[in-house]
C-alpha cells in the first residue's frame, strides 16, 4: 500500500511522482539536448567563450522537492536545467541576449527571474538570471516541457555551488559573524570578477608578437567551426615560425584573405574534420586555429610552406594535411 503524504492541502504520492518521472526524464533529458544545441553555436557564432551543461534533476531529489513545497508533480518546474557560465564577466550581458535569441524560435520564455535585480542581503553573491523556457515547437515527445536555462559568471557558479556546502537558507536568522563571513566570501567572488577583467584587459594592451596577431585573426573561425579548446603553446610556436618565414603579408591584408577562405571553404573544412572526428590517431593540427592559415598558405604558395616547414616540424603533418586537402606534393619536392 502507497503511503501518501499531506502538504499544504496536496496529496503527495511519492511513488506517483517516481513512476510519472521515470516515465518522462529521457523526453526530458532530450529538452536538455535541444536547448544546448541552439545555444551552443549561438555563442560560437558571437565568439562568446562559455561553459554550458545541462542536467535533469534525479528522482529523490524530485521528490523531496514535492514533499517539502506541497507541490503535485506537475508543479515542479526544474526537472531539466542548463547552466551557462560565461567565461569573461564582461561579457555576462551579451551571453544573455544571445541565449535569448537563440531560443526564440523554438520556446516561449514562462519566466524570466534576474537575481542581480534583488535587494535583498540576506540573498548575499548569487547574481544568476534564470530563464524557464517551454517548448513550444510541434514534437510529440517534448513538447510543452519546460527547462530552467541559468546564467551567471564563473564567480557566480562558484558562489551557487558554494552555498548547498554552507547549508545556507535565505529565510534562517544569520548571526553578525557568519553575515560577515558570508559578505567576505562574496567580496572575493566579486573581486575576482573585477580583477581577471583587468588583468584581461591589460594583457589585451601590451603590445603582441605576429604570431599572437595572427592567432588573434584564426580564433573566430577555431571557435566557430570546431570548438573552444585549442593548445595554446602549440598555437604560438606554429604561428610565430609562420608569421616570421612564411605569412609576410600585412596583417589586415591577411585577415581579409583568411576570412575570405574560410567563408568560401567553410563545408569543405567542416567535413574534413568530420571525416576525422573521434580518431585518436588523426593529426593533431586538424583540431588547432593554425590549420586555417596552413590549408590557405597550401592554395596560394604551397612551397614556401613546404621550404620552411622542415624547420618547425616533421614533414609528414603537412604533408598529411596537404593529402587530405587535395593538395598533391610530388616525391622530389617532399
Amino acid at each position: 500500500m502507497v503511503r501518501r503524504v499531506v502538504a499544504s492541502a496536496i496529496v503527495i504520492d511519492p511513488e506517483e511522482i517516481r513512476r510519472r518521472y521515470t516515465e518522462e526524464r529521457p523526453n526530458y533529458q532530450q529538452l536538455i539536448e535541444v536547448v544546448e544545441g541552439v545555444i551552443q553555436p549561438a555563442l560560437h557564432a558571437q565568439d562568446l567563450r562559455c561553459h554550458i551543461g545541462g542536467r535533469t534533476k534525479e528522482p529523490q531529489s524530485l521528490i523531496k522537492k514535492a514533499i517539502k513545497k506541497g507541490y503535485s508533480y506537475d508543479q515542479i518546474g526544474d526537472k531539466a536545467g542548463v547552466k551557462v557560465v560565461a567565461n569573461f564577466p564582461w561579457q555576462r550581458e551579451a551571453v544573455e541576449q544571445t541565449v535569448k535569441q537563440a531560443i526564440e524560435p523554438l520556446f516561449t520564455t514562462i519566466e524570466y527571474d534576474d537575481k542581480r535585480a534583488v535587494a535583498n542581503p540576506d540573498r548575499f553573491g548569487y547574481r544568476a538570471t534564470h530563464l524557464q523556457v517551454e517548448y513550444s515547437h510541434p514534437d510529440a515527445n517534448i513538447q510543452g516541457l519546460q527547462c530552467e536555462i541559468q546564467i551567471m559568471t564563473r564567480a557566480e557558479s562558484l558562489w551557487a555551488d558554494t552555498t548547498h556546502d554552507l547549508s545556507y537558507k535565505p529565510d534562517k536568522i544569520l548571526t553578525t559573524e557568519i553575515r560577515r563571513i558570508c559578505n567576505r566570501l562574496v567580496g572575493l567572488l566579486e573581486l575576482f570578477d573585477l580583477e581577471f577583467q583587468r588583468a584581461y584587459e591589460e594583457i589585451e594592451a601590451m603590445p603582441k608578437s605576429r604570431g599572437a596577431q595572427l592567432l588573434n585573426i584564426l580564433l573566430p573561425h577555431h571557435r566557430q567551426i570546431v570548438g573552444p579548446d585549442y593548445d595554446r603553446e602549440l598555437s604560438e610556436m606554429v604561428l610565430d615560425f609562420l608569421g616570421e618565414h612564411v605569412v609576410l603579408d600585412d596583417l589586415d591584408v591577411v585577415e581579409a584573405r583568411v576570412d575570405g577562405f574560410v567563408s568560401n571553404n567553410r563545408d569543405r573544412v567542416e567535413r574534413l574534420l568530420g571525416h576525422h572526428r573521434g580518431n585518436e590517431y588523426a593529426n593533431p593540427l586538424l583540431w588547432q586555429p593554425e590549420l586555417f592559415i596552413i590549408l590557405y598558405q597550401l592554395e596560394t604558395d604551397k612551397f614556401a610552406l613546404q621550404d620552411a616547414w622542415h624547420e618547425l616540424l616533421p614533414e609528414k603533418l603537412l604533408a598529411m594535411i596537404a593529402d587530405e586537402w587535395g593538395i598533391r606534393f610530388t616525391q622530389l619536392d617532399l
